[in-house]
């Protein structure tokens, strides 16, 4: 199985719009299973096949998707994730696997600034908003896998967090508790020792699954195509 997960970045970069080169890219890594994440206005509207969160971030260039998942024969799972909770969830069937999917992101630590529709008080800090959000996210992933036992769970986006390496951007609790999270899980990030975009940084957008399971290869790639950058984040495409 082919997993691949991108921060898209709403398409758009340094005033450039990069959603047809960011596309080219993405298809020529021929995935089995796609979890992207600030999804462009254009795709948000564009992609029939992708299982979509509730497209209700306003963008300069129309309404846009947190996070979209592309898979063959890929459905959305009901009830769906609410908006505030910048995630989705979905089931499909890949080389005669049935999985479950969750794409989500996490906050930032100026979050709470860009998008304070996701705190639910104004008291609420930037760690208590990342450790709510995470608990839920979490909460929704152990719900799914009790509805679906047989299913192999997948859990990948913009995590907004290293596990190794440097923490610029981020901080050792934030990384402790979503450590914490995988464990809970029983998962790994397979890619979490991959390059950053960023130089001397791990990555950030992470590919996690079942810790028995075994990762082949691990590919990065981005964030420019030329002279032209596409994305602050680097992509990722994992093989198990």
């Amino acid at each position: 199985m082919r997993i691949l997960t991108w921060n898209l970045e709403r398409g758009v970069h340094h005033g450039r719009r990069v959603v047809d080169q960011q596309q080219a890219i993405l298809a020529g890594y021929n995935a089995d299973l796609i979890v992207l994440t600030e999804v462009p206005a254009q795709l948000s509207t564009r992609q029939m096949s992708a299982v979509l969160s509730p497209v209700r971030r306003e963008g300069n260039r129309g309404m846009e998707a947190w996070v979209s998942i592309t898979a063959v024969n890929c459905r959305p799972v009901d009830p769906l994730v609410p908006f505030e909770r910048m995630a989705v969830a979905a089931r499909a069937v890949v080389n005669g696997e049935a999985i479950v999917v969750y794409g989500s992101v996490l906050p930032w630590l100026s979050a709470g600034h860009h998008a304070p529709y996701l705190h639910t008080s104004e008291t609420e800090t930037a760690a208590e908003l990342f450790a709510r959000i995470l608990r839920e996210q979490v909460d929704d992933m152990a719900n799914l896998r009790a509805r679906w036992p047989d299913h192999t769970l997948i859990w990948a986006g913009d995590f907004n967090q290293t596990l190794s390496g440097p923490n610029y951007g981020g901080s050792n609790a934030r990384r402790h508790l979503l450590q914490a999270a995988l464990d809970e899980l029983d998962l790994v990030a397979w890619n979490q020792d991959a390059a950053h975009a960023k130089p001397s940084m791990h990555a950030v957008d992470l590919i996690c699954g079942p810790a028995n399971r075994t990762r082949r290869k691990v590919t990065k790639f981005g964030p420019s195509l030329g002279a032209h950058t596409l994305s602050d984040h680097a992509g990722y495409v994992v093989e198990i």
